[in-house]
Order: C-alpha cells, then sequence, then structure tokens
C-alpha cells in the first residue's frame, strides 16, 4: 500500500502540514524534528513513491494551499514550485 491513490487530500495536507510546508520560508525543521513524517507514512501503511507525490504536488493547484487564507501559505505559486521541483528526497521537500 504505497500508493498515493490511497491517501486524501486530508491526509497529504495532514503530512504538509506536519513537516512545516504549511508556511514554506517560515519554517524550519532542525534535527530533533526531522523525519517527522515518518511516523505519519508508517501509520498509512508506508513511504509513498517519492517522485509521484512530488508530481502529484506539482499538479495541485493553489487553492489547495491558499485554501486557509494567504496568512497560512504565504509562498507565491512559482515559490511553491520551485521547492517542489527542487526536491530530490523526503528531506529536500520537507525541511528548509
Amino acid at each position: 500500500m504505497n500508493s498515493l491513490d490511497n491517501l486524501s487530500s486530508q491526509q497529504i495536507m495532514a503530512l504538509l502540514k506536519l513537516a512545516g510546508i504549511e508556511r514554506p520560508g517560515q519554517a524550519v525543521m532542525t534535527k530533533p524534528f526531522n523525519h517527522v513524517w515518518e511516523p505519519f507514512f508508517a501509520g498509512y501503511g508506508g513511504v509513498p513513491d517519492f517522485e509521484l507525490f512530488r508530481l502529484r504536488m506539482l499538479g495541485w493547484h493553489a487553492t489547495n494551499f491558499t485554501a486557509h487564507g494567504a496568512q497560512r501559505w504565504p509562498a507565491t505559486r512559482e515559490q511553491s514550485l520551485r521547492r517542489f521541483l527542487a526536491g530530490r528526497d523526503w528531506t529536500e521537500l520537507f525541511t528548509n
């Protein structure tokens, strides 16, 4: 069960919030909190395919990130896309 199709939008948004991506540019993951996404993935049956997850995030409409107000997702669409494009592993995607 490593498919992203098995994760709901709410589960993915919870993962993003947990990882600190809810506020890009403001969240800084320090060593004690690195890899906080691992227990989240374990709770849903395992780590999803990274590349599929990253590509899925690139395809999301901007409202997926701004639905709770601009103060909750201060990054521009361009900043978000650059982050998703640059990430090559879970650590790069979820930490600053």
